[in-house]
């Protein structure tokens, strides 16, 4: 099931003060002055509608967006899509090209954003999960928006909405069960198809999806209950914990934890739990680095 999307950004719900900084961007862009921040980077969890915000910003700004979205995109998939924004579209107007899923872009992938760096010829838009998704290189002069996660009145806006475009039969006060609970627009419109009238989601805290080096962000920062579904690599953890100066005690333990995990096979939950309870002062991203395996002359990237 699909709702049917907004037509412009004046009709999202949300704080308007957010939206704000990204249509003004744009507008300069439209203007003919590029802004002195570039690129940016619209990010927030997933599901708040970070990707819906550029598109309606862009066509407010009578730009036609170029989506670069995961899946099948590779290297060329990048430079089509940069070289499509210097170009004019079919309609006559100008192009803005939105990146979307910067966290699973690879280092070739980025590598392609140098030479956009270098002449900021057209509007970049990088949607991210947090701003550490993208490399530092790229994102060190960018203007950073940050798009909240939706408050439970706006989400009740948003499924009396959807209830009443699809002929739902849940009463308000399934609605208002389910805006108290959903941590995004995305979530709380699955609750919504998913869950039969009078039946009510499991209570819990209102915790959003992360994954990737926004879930060991969230960890450093205690921002996950060490019971929550961990799915990042443990090296990764291990690894951003030690770049952003973790108590030294306590990664000697969780290193010690995990690596005898390998031998014993009930040490991996305990090992888990423990990582979760490392936390740091800095969330940064570790740079790429490039390490020898031992016994071998075979470089790995890592």
């Amino acid at each position: 099931m699909r709702t049917s999307r907004p037509s412009q950004i004046s009709d999202l719900l949300g704080r308007r003060s957010q939206f704000a900084p990204i249509r003004a961007w744009l507008k300069l862009w439209a203007k003919g002055t590029p802004p002195p921040a570039y690129p940016l980077v619209v990010c927030g969890e997933s599901g708040v509608g970070k990707s819906l915000t550029a598109e309606l910003a862009c066509a407010e700004a009578e730009f036609e967006p170029v989506i670069s979205e995961a899946g099948d995109r590779d290297v060329t998939a990048i430079r089509t899509s940069f070289s499509q924004g210097r170009t004019i579209s079919f309609f006559g107007l100008k192009r803005a090209v939105v990146v979307d899923d910067a966290m699973i872009l690879d280092r070739r992938m980025w590598s392609e954003f140098d030479s956009v760096l270098e002449l900021t010829p057209f509007p970049l838009v990088i949607i991210a999960i947090t701003p550490d998704d993208v490399p530092w290189r790229v994102r060190r002069d960018a203007l950073i928006v940050e798009i909240e996660r939706p408050s439970s009145e706006h989400l009740m806006t948003h499924l009396v909405r959807v209830r009443d475009e699809f002929g739902f039969d849940h009463s308000e006060s399934d609605l208002r069960a389910i805006s108290e609970v959903a941590s995004s627009w995305r979530a709380a419109t699955l609750m919504l198809v998913s869950l039969p009238p009078n039946m009510r989601p499991i209570e819990k805290p209102r915790e959003p999806t992360r994954v990737g080096h926004s879930q060991v962000r969230a960890i450093l920062l205690g921002e996950m209950q060490p019971t929550a579904n961990i799915t990042v690599h443990p090296l990764a953890l291990l690894a951003a914990s030690e770049f952003n100066h973790a108590d030294v005690e306590m990664m000697t333990v969780a290193n010690s934890l995990h690596s005898r995990t390998w031998a014993t096979e009930l040490m991996g939950p305990v090992a888990k739990h423990y990582l979760s309870t490392l936390r740091a002062n800095s969330t940064d991203k570790p740079p790429f680095r490039k390490r020898e395996i031992r016994g071998s002359d075979i470089g790995r990237q890592v």
